[in-house]
């Protein structure tokens, strides 16, 4: 006789922020390792500039922090944290080392975009707003098509500019075709890399794009 395993299913459980997570004890690293990706990301809903929101299914980080590899991990952590004056050995110096390094590269990365962002033609590419809602309005339909597409949910009905009432609805999806379409964000968020600071930079490069779009075009 066969047993089929059935995966938890986890989405019967709330969402918690990735804040909401590290106040549980964990770390940026710590999140990558044992979550991964995040569950759900949503539009933050204080800052339109900001970072989308990375949630996680509450019962998904319940039974990570239930493992024996996050309880090992955890302990180390702690009593790292309680001997904070222990000495720095020479892996742990070159570890440190290389994590300003790091962050060396993408202070400087993050400079470069700003300048690149001073720019003549940085998002130059539109005579009027009619024409980015249109633009943006399109971008948004392909978007959520290849989203539902990809995870076999159901295909959206597209949204026209017409039947757009909301303003904030349609000023969003236009900083977010003008900011990944029109500009090298993307490309820079890519150089960014995989790393603890993958939220902070990608968040600082995305308001160094929103701001050069506003000046560009007042009303977006």
């Amino acid at each position: 006789m066969t047993t089929t395993l059935t995966a938890p299913d986890y989405t019967t459980t709330s969402l918690i922020t990735q804040s909401t997570v590290i106040e549980r004890g964990w770390t940026k690293a710590a999140i990558d390792r044992f979550l991964g990706d995040c569950d759900v990301e949503r539009a933050n809903p204080h800052y339109r500039s900001a970072a989308p929101m990375r949630l996680y299914y509450e019962g998904r980080v319940e039974a990570a922090e239930s493992t024996e590899a996050f309880q090992e991990w955890k302990q180390k952590l702690e009593a790292r944290r309680a001997n904070p004056n222990r000495k720095v050995t020479g892996a742990a110096k070159a570890a440190q080392e290389r994590k300003q390094r790091e962050q060396d590269r993408l202070n400087a990365l993050v400079e470069e975009f700003r300048a690149l962002s001073t720019q003549e033609g940085f998002v130059d590419r539109f005579t009027s707003l009619r024409e980015i809602h249109a633009e943006a309005v399109e971008h948004y339909n392909d978007h959520q098509f290849a989203v539902a597409m990809s995870r076999g949910w159901e295909v959206p009905t597209p949204v026209t500019r017409k039947n757009i009432q909301d303003a904030d609805f349609l000023s969003r999806i236009s900083m977010n075709f003008l900011r990944h379409v029109c500009t090298p964000y993307d490309e820079f968020v890519e150089q960014v890399g995989r790393n603890e600071w993958r939220d902070e930079y990608a968040s600082r490069l995305q308001e160094i794009a929103n701001d050069a779009i506003r000046a560009r075009y007042a009303g977006v």
